[in-house]
C-alpha cells in the first residue's frame, strides 16, 4: 500500500483515490493502528468530501467507522453518522451486490456500548439482517469476514444471536 502511495496521489481517477484511502486506512486497522487510520481517513474527508460522497462513500465510510469503533469513540461514530446523514444513504445502498450492513451494525455497536439498546435490539437486528444477507450466497464471505471483526468487541451479542437462531448456517456463523 505505502508503494501505491504516491501513483494513488498523483492519480485524477477520484474512484480509485477514493478506494485507495479506504483500503488504506482498513490496512492500518488491520495492524492496530486505529488512530492513524482516524486521522488519514479524516483529512482525506476534509479535502475530498464531495469526491467521497459521488464515488465510494459507503466504503469510506465503513473504514473510517471501523477506526473509530476500534477506539471505543462511540459518540463521535454515532455523531459522524448523523453529520453525514449515513444512515439515510445506507438504505438506498441495500440492493447493492456488494453492500454489506457494516454502518448500522456500527452504528448498533455505538449505541448498545453506550447502554443505548439493549442486548435484545442489537441482536434481533443483526439476525434479521444475517438471515436477509444469507440469501445472496455471494455474500457469505464477505460476511464473514465482517463477523470475524466485529467477535472481539460484542461476544455477548454473538452468544445471544447463535442461542436465538435457528438456521445452523446462522448458528456456525456467530459461534
Amino acid at each position: 500500500m505505502r508503494e501505491a502511495f504516491q501513483e494513488a496521489k498523483a492519480t485524477k481517477n477520484m474512484h480509485s483515490r477514493v478506494g485507495y484511502v479506504a483500503f488504506y486506512t482498513k490496512c492500518l486497522i488491520a495492524n492496530k493502528q486505529y488512530k492513524p487510520a482516524e486521522q488519514y481517513a479524516e483529512t482525506f474527508l476534509k479535502v475530498y468530501k464531495k469526491e467521497i460522497f459521488k464515488y465510494r462513500w459507503h466504503i469510506f465510510f465503513s473504514a473510517y467507522l471501523e477506526s473509530l469503533l476500534f477506539q471505543t469513540k462511540f459518540d463521535k461514530l454515532v455523531s459522524v453518522i448523523r453529520k453525514y446523514k449515513l444512515n439515510d444513504k445506507d438504505k438506498k445502498y441495500t440492493e447493492k451486490a456488494v453492500y454489506l450492513p457494516n454502518i448500522p451494525w456500527y452504528a448498533a455497536i455505538a449505541e448498545y456500548k453506550e447502554s443505548r439498546n439493549g442486548l435484545d435490539k442489537i441482536s434481533q437486528r443483526m439476525l434479521k439482517d444475517t438471515e436477509i444477507l444469507l440469501q445472496n450466497r455471494d455474500k457469505t464471505r464477505p460476511l464473514e469476514e465482517l463477523l470475524d471483526e466485529l467477535r472481539p468487541l460484542i461476544p455477548d451479542v454473538f452468544n445471544r444471536v447463535f442461542a436465538i437462531a435457528k438456521d445452523p448456517v446462522i448458528k456456525n456463523l456467530f459461534r
